[in-house]
């Protein structure tokens, strides 16, 4: 699947689906990363997003360590979620938990970078630079 436009640019993907809060459904994004589709998708990330965590689908990335963590806040601020490593090495077995807005309000939402650069790269992802304390 490209995401350039005819520009060459890239494009923001058009995603199915919306939730409120700014997610994006699981039963969405799981049509586009289907791993039986595609074989550079993660067949974790698509275990884990279709039979478990249909909501958890907005990345975080802690700028104090450089994790990424998958999932969503709620109207409080409190994230509910899990480590993305996690979710690409064990699925539905990554350990889900919830954090105090206090620990997570440095996060950086970067929900469009992960989905647009997934789509074109896939589990590859982690080999990019941008990918920070994994890219190695």
């Amino acid at each position: 699947m490209s995401i350039k436009n005819e520009n060459g640019n890239f494009a923001k993907p058009m995603l199915p689906a919306v939730v409120v809060g700014g997610g994006i459904s699981a039963y969405g994004i799981n049509k586009l990363v289907n791993f039986r589709k595609d074989s550079k998708f993660s067949p974790n990330l698509y275990k884990f997003l279709t039979y478990e965590n249909k909501h958890l689908t907005n990345i975080f990335q802690d700028p104090k360590t450089g994790y990424y963590y998958i999932g969503l806040r709620d109207e409080n601020g409190i994230f509910i979620g899990a480590m993305l490593m996690r979710v690409f090495c064990v699925g539905n077995n990554a350990e889900t938990f919830s954090m105090a807005t206090s620990l997570t309000k440095t996060w950086n939402e970067v929900t469009d970078w992960f989905w647009i650069k997934y789509l074109e790269v896939g589990k590859a992802i982690y080999d990019l630079p941008e990918w920070g304390v994994f890219a190695k």
